[in-house]
């Protein structure tokens, strides 16, 4: 069964994936590893982003019907709300965090936590299920160690200082966390 791709822009996360991919292999010799790491926040992003969206596909009407407990395929995570949150908020926070961890490293922990906390709910699923869903792949061999990295990078001792470390962990984990709660309420009707 095909299923749709809803919008444009997982279209263009498919032929971005490769093209980021590329461009940071081909600049490896360039970057310490820090730098490697901060570069690849938005290929991971993006090929998670082809998985749940395009290639198998089928995220939207999983993470409704599965997990939000909706009824309906397109709510309460709609098309355009998931526009919002993986194009504004998901390519944004990954570009803010290539170019502003080292200044600013509450957004590198927010953009780690954060996909820690989605890598979680793939998981997480997949595990009380014993079964794929759109994401889980690409959660396990991609989002989650990128993340593990960034948070023992910039967490505890000799990392960010103390209220970077708060500010990022609270925004990411604590607003991807509310991000889902408000949706499941949503789609229940409560």
């Amino acid at each position: 069964m095909r299923r749709p791709i809803h919008g444009r822009w997982p279209k263009v996360a498919a032929v971005a994936a490769p093209l980021t991919t590329a461009t940071l292999v081909s600049a490896r010799g360039r970057l310490d590893a820090d730098g490697r790491w901060r570069w690849a926040a938005l290929p991971v992003l993006l090929w998670h982003q082809v998985e749940e969206w395009v290639w198998p596909g089928g995220f939207i009407e999983w993470l409704n019907r599965e997990v939000l407990g909706s009824s309906e395929d397109l709510a309460p995570l709609t098309p355009a709300r998931a526009s919002v949150v993986n194009v504004r908020l998901g390519w944004g926070m990954s570009l803010a965090t290539s170019a502003l961890a080292d200044r600013l490293p509450a957004v590198a922990i927010f953009t780690s936590a954060s996909n820690a906390a989605n890598a979680a709910m793939h998981l997480g699923w997949a595990g009380r299920h014993r079964r794929w869903d759109p994401g889980a792949v690409t959660s396990a061999l991609l989002l989650l160690p990128w993340s593990i990295v960034g948070l023992r990078r910039r967490l505890g001792p000799g990392g960010a200082p103390p209220w970077q470390q708060a500010v990022g962990l609270l925004a990411g984990a604590g607003g991807f966390l509310r991000l889902v709660t408000s949706m499941r309420q949503a789609g229940s009707g409560g």
